[in-house]
């Protein structure tokens, strides 16, 4: 006999209540008691996740490239600019349209796959789309929205909104206020493909009703499982940046609140906030990496996303957050970007797991990696020993073939089935760090849904945009080791003369000094002839309040021409370095699209001086990478000096100007030979302009070098001229210098 009240009981119970035991990991719990748009979690498709799911380590780092999305019938129509065309057609470089209508390029097609499971998904418009079970599209349903698979809104209740611009082509009149999704069948495997799109939201339209699609968080849903299993506990989760936090906190976590596992019944009904949600007795702080959060909240647990793209100081500040907490645990995720930088600094130091698979043919276990030990290419020549060598015209010429690539074993070179998870596991390269650090390294053949015609294919793609950092990052998930973007070891050591002591000063010689500021300032001395080719003989530091004092030994032992000194963050500690060199020493910012240019005071007199940051740092890594730079002077600094320089890289977005980005702040000697050569910059442009340059040089602050009051410093003794081939003149008073060139 049915028990109506009894019925009603266990429904609401099962409604309220999750299932949980001691024994169960996080991933355990999201997978019994979460769902995926109306599907129970899992981690079939990824099993690699499963682990950093489980994993509650209170220092961990976890590496990962981007994510790629899945396929469409090859019949499927695709509006473009040129009129209609299909999946099947559409080639790299052709135009379609993203989700509001606008123009955007197809940067991949994929092979075409016959094997995998596919639906009918049919509209109220009466338009079918078949696509495979893993393609995404970007949907809304009763009180959320949220990127979706395809065999995951069987049975559910979703639209896909009309965000088209009427004033686009691709706009039809008549178009809907949304499609709504009437069914979603099983239908016979047939022939799809895949596209990437240059739009940011990699959505495309597709169909004859233009209805977009989506070629496309598990460290967001174990947040939350964390939270909803521990009562009375606090985690921050941070972003870059405040655009992104918006993007995801809309889309990726406000949707989850909707499951029931993560439901509070005694706010049902209510909207929670996009940076603070109650989760059970527990509380979620999402932000995008704001001084203010950082200086307000205090947290258990700190999970950082994207930290690569998110300022490092920030980073400190809300893990400084931690220190009243008995759990302390700070976990990070980023795509990475430069060696020593970021996730790699941390992944360096831990355990450093790898997803190892074990080769069915002769048992050899193995990380594979994108290089000729990993990689099968039918036609691969000797000579492309690196891969990242590869070049679209041996693609073109027909002398590589991408059909029949694939991921061999390293050591019998027999196909490996990337998909055997049952013979991969998470394997500690240093198990002995495992109790200080953890971290994981995913890669793309952590998985079997990315293939090697992709990853090739990918390779000409950002080639093609001079972007090789975009593609080790994005798609490999390893860092950018190119030289072109940062100074090598290598390159460096070259510089290093055999005698690390401080030669003598050199009769006749022209010195160049370069100041970097801060309560430890950083000094060089050069000297040299031209930027393209110069010595720097003296590597010092001191403290701010011993500057002054360093900078007069220094006249009055070496012939100074010019010079400049960082005019931030100590701007009277620069103006009275510039008074007590009369001019000699100018203080400098970076700023301006220019060279170099002179700013003046209200009197109209030359204050200080603003350099393009780019260009000089650009003529100093230059010289180092052509060896037309020597170090000597260095005595025991030689591996700081090294680090100083390293801790710079040149970014170059796709769009915009390049840009030299400090790593972890400990730049100081790249920034002082950077004023060097502003100095250097600085003279140049003045002789450019004019025969006769007339250089304010008072010298009534002498007394500070303990120079007679009516003579020029000891280095400017008439010594044939200067360094431009002209003479040093002084007039009667002794504060002008004219210099003309010879």
């Amino acid at each position: 006999m049915v028990n109506p009240f009894l019925d009603s009981f266990l429904k609401d119970a099962n409604n309220r209540y999750n299932i949980d035991r001691d024994s169960m990991s996080h991933g355990d719990w999201m997978c019994a008691n979460t769902k995926l748009m109306g599907k129970p979690f899992s981690f079939k498709r990824y099993p690699f996740q499963k682990a950093i799911a489980d994993d509650m380590h209170d220092n961990m780092d976890v590496i990962k490239p981007s994510q790629v999305g899945l396929a469409l019938d090859l019949n499927t129509p695709v509006p473009t600019p040129n009129g209609w065309s299909t999946m099947g057609a559409l080639q790299v470089g052709d135009t379609v349209y993203d989700e509001k209508g606008q123009p955007c390029r197809v940067e991949y097609v994929s092979p075409v796959y016959t094997d995998h499971p596919c639906f009918a998904v049919t509209f109220d418009t009466g338009e079918t789309i078949v696509a495979d079970a893993n393609h995404r599209w970007y949907v809304e349903w009763q009180g959320g929205s949220g990127v979706m698979r395809t065999e995951d809104m069987v049975g559910g209740d979703y639209w896909i909104p009309n965000d088209v611009d009427p004033d686009s082509p691709a706009f039809q009149d008549g178009d809907p206020f949304q499609w709504n999704i009437e069914s979603i069948t099983p239908v016979e495997t047939r022939p799809v493909r895949c596209i990437s799109v240059s739009s940011e939201s990699h959505l495309f339209l597709a169909g004859r009703g233009r209805i977009p699609t989506h070629n496309t968080e598990v460290q967001i849903r174990k947040a939350l499982a964390i939270l909803k299993r521990s009562p009375g506990i606090s985690l921050i989760f941070t972003l870059p940046n405040e655009k992104m936090y918006k993007r995801i906190s809309k889309a990726r976590i406000q949707p989850l609140l909707d499951d029931r596992a993560f439901r509070n019944p005694d706010a049902a009904g209510t909207k929670q906030a996009m940076s603070l949600m109650k989760i059970g007795s527990s509380w979620l702080y999402v932000t995008g990496a704001a001084e203010a959060d950082a200086t307000s909240i205090n947290a258990d647990i700190v999970f950082n996303d994207e930290i690569d793209l998110t300022s490092q100081d920030m980073l400190a500040l809300f893990n400084s957050r931690l220190q009243g907490s008995d759990l302390r645990i700070n976990q990070r995720f980023s795509t990475p970007t430069y060696e020593g930088y970021g996730v790699h600094k941390g992944y360096s130091v831990s355990d450093q797991m790898h997803y190892l698979i074990k080769c069915q043919a002769c048992g050899h276990h193995q990380d594979p990696v994108f290089t000729r030990d990993f990689i099968h290419i039918p036609g691969l020549p000797d000579h492309v020993q690196d891969l990242l060598d590869l070049e679209q015209q041996l693609l073109d010429e027909g002398v590589i073939n991408l059909d029949g690539c694939h991921v061999k074993c390293e050591k019998c070179h027999k196909p490996l089935d990337l998909g055997d998870h049952d013979n991969r596991e998470w394997v500690a390269k240093y198990p002995s760090r495992s109790s200080f650090a953890r971290g994981y390294q995913v890669r793309p053949f952590s998985t079997e849904r990315l293939d090697v015609r992709y990853i090739v294919t990918q390779l000409f793609r950002y080639k093609a945009r001079d972007n090789m950092k975009g593609f080790c990052n994005t798609v490999l998930g390893e860092v950018d080791k190119n030289g072109e973007n940062r100074l090598t070891e290598k390159a460096l050591e070259l510089c290093f003369q055999i005698s690390s002591a401080v030669p003598p000063p050199q009769e006749g010689k022209a010195y160049w000094l370069g100041i970097d500021v801060g309560q430890v300032c950083n000094l060089v001395l050069g000297v040299g002839d031209s930027m393209a080719k110069f010595d720097i003989v003296r590597w010092d530091t001191c403290r701010a309040d011993e500057l002054e004092g360093l900078v007069a030994k220094l006249f009055q032992r070496y012939r100074i021409v010019g010079g400049g000194i960082d005019r931030h963050p100590y701007t009277p500690t620069a103006d009275r370095i510039r008074d007590m060199t009369n001019g000699i020493i100018m203080p400098m910012e970076y700023r301006g699209t220019k060279e170099v240019a002179e700013a003046k005071d209200a009197t109209g007199a030359v204050s200080h001086l603003q350099i393009n940051r780019t260009l000089v740092l650009d003529y100093i890594s230059n010289a180092i990478k052509k060896g037309h730079v020597s170090f000597t002077g260095y005595t025991n600094q030689k591996a700081l000096i090294i680090e100083h320089f390293r801790d710079m890289v040149r970014d170059v977005p796709e769009e915009g100007e390049a840009v030299w980005r400090k790593l972890n702040g400990k730049d100081h000697y790249f920034h002082a030979s950077a004023f060097m050569m502003g100095a250097m910059c600085y003279h140049g442009v003045q002789l450019a302009n004019q025969d006769y340059q007339h250089v304010g040089l008072g010298f009534d602050n002498l007394d500070a070098f303990g120079f007679e009051s009516n003579t020029i410093l000891p280095g400017y003794q008439p010594m044939g001229g200067d360094l431009f081939g002209g003479e040093w003149r002084a007039n009667r008073n002794g504060k002008i210098i004219t210099r003309h060139r010879g």
